[in-house]
């Protein structure tokens, strides 16, 4: 079962695929520069924070702007590469995720579709288009599978998106954990019966997060840098939803992903085209 709480990335198991997967992908995404991080964008105006609050207070502060996001379709503009490489990848993708069990992805580029991807329940679908492959297995055959993880966990997906949502839930049930303070931030650690902890950074003044390191005991699994949040209307136009709008995350492994976004509908429905996978009949069927 998809550990609610794993907060690290939404798309980049995804990602990891991509990139893993042969240089016919490389070569149809598009080549572009790595560039500095931009200035921090924060949509709140009013000082919500400050010094020497404690876990219930922090709490009680970011129920305040708290909305119910039970899924979110968005478009989305990702950058991978190696982290000491200048020249990235870029490409576009469609995105549609309902947690704790149902992930879409599509990525293109100027050449076409690159992949589309698919996880629901407990049953994952990874079609790459150059390469004429569909992989097909269950989300624990995902995760046994080194080359397309790329070291990473399945039920790590899906809740960046999510995080001021899920630190919430988390703290309120959770009134016991550790927080530090520096003179500009809250340092919240949430420890997992798993042996994995995070620390979550949490600007003083809008109590946003903008760091999440994440360690396996003294080993550094990654860490994810928010660069700005936004807030996105609902549907039905009554409320809005605070969520990310650019984050990067830095892998193990090397790679670095950068995710911004373009459009994002918190709460849409799921259509019936979000959960069919047309695959042409040459495509060649892999176990994952």
């Amino acid at each position: 079962m998809i550990n609610r709480r794993r907060i690290v990335l939404l798309i980049i198991l995804a990602l990891a695929v991509v990139m893993l997967s042969g240089c016919d992908i490389f070569r149809r995404a598009r080549r572009v520069q790595a560039e500095p991080p931009p200035p921090f964008q924060s949509p709140i105006t009013q000082v919500i924070g400050g010094p020497g609050m404690a876990i219930a207070d922090i709490a009680n502060a970011l129920k305040q702007r708290q909305s119910d996001t039970r899924s979110i379709l968005g478009q989305l503009s990702i950058i991978v590469g190696e982290a000491r490489s200048r020249t990235r990848l870029q490409f576009d993708a469609n995105m549609y995720f309902a947690p704790p069990d149902f992930l879409r992805v599509r990525g293109a580029a100027d050449a076409g579709t690159l992949f589309d991807f698919k996880m629901e329940g407990d049953q994952v679908q990874v079609m790459l288009v150059p390469e004429k492959k569909i992989h097909v297995g269950t989300v624990a055959a995902l995760r046994a599978n080194p080359t397309l993880m790329a070291g990473l966990q399945p039920d790590d997906l899906m809740y960046s998106f999510l995080v001021d949502q899920n630190l919430y839930r988390h703290l309120t049930s959770n009134p016991g954990t550790t927080i530090q303070q520096t003179p500009d931030h809250y340092i919240v650690t949430v420890n997992y019966a798993t042996g994995t902890s995070e620390n979550y950074h949490l600007r003083m003044n809008d109590l946003l997060v903008d760091k999440i390191e994440r360690n396996s005991g003294r080993r550094s699994m990654g860490s994810v840098r928010f660069d700005g949040y936004a807030f996105y209307p609902n549907p039905n136009g009554k409320t809005t939803h605070l969520l990310p709008s650019r984050f990067e995350a830095q892998l193990p492994t090397g790679a670095v992903a950068t995710v911004e976004a373009r459009d994002l509908q918190p709460n849409a429905p799921r259509d019936q085209p979000l959960t069919i996978m047309d695959v042409p009949p040459d495509f060649q069927r892999v176990p994952l």
